[in-house]
């Protein structure tokens, strides 16, 4: 009796989904003995063919090019069409360091954890730097690791 594969046997080639942060994430660099905090969405783009299967993706937490995890680690899951880019809720996040680079952690279906290629992402630009970003101002209280 044949049985199904697991949803992970299918996923597709890291070549088939893009990861990037959207056009408003941002960062704003600490001063001194302040906090660094990133105002950032991840947005997922599933380049495979048209009647292809959804992807799904699990955003399990965001990691510093230093190794510290961005806080706060709330997962959030993604179900991407072929041809189209979903990105997570925008949000801030806080470490207690900067970085250039920022990893993303997420999972396809039930398969196992993988990351952005290389170093991660670049961190994005200042925030207050172009038309859509938050402001410095607007980060809420703190959760440094």
């Amino acid at each position: 009796m044949a049985s199904a594969a697991p949803a992970y046997a299918q996923s597709p080639p890291p070549d088939c989904l893009d990861v990037a942060f959207s056009g408003d994430s941002c960062k704003c660099p600490g001063q001194g003995q302040n906090d660094f905090s990133y105002n950032l969405s991840v947005c997922f783009t599933n380049t495979c063919p048209a009647g292809s299967d959804p992807i799904t993706v699990t955003v399990l937490r965001l990691v510093s090019n230093s190794g510290v995890t961005l806080c706060p680690t709330e997962s959030e899951v993604l179900v991407i069409a072929p041809g189209a880019t979903v990105c997570t809720a925008t949000r801030w996040y806080f470490s207690a360091n900067s970085a250039n680079f920022i990893d993303v952690v997420y999972r396809i279906g039930d398969g196992p954890e993988t990351s952005t290629p290389g170093q991660g992402l670049a961190s994005p630009p200042d925030c207050g730097t172009q038309e859509g970003q938050a402001s410095c101002e607007d980060a809420p209280e703190s959760c440094v690791p």
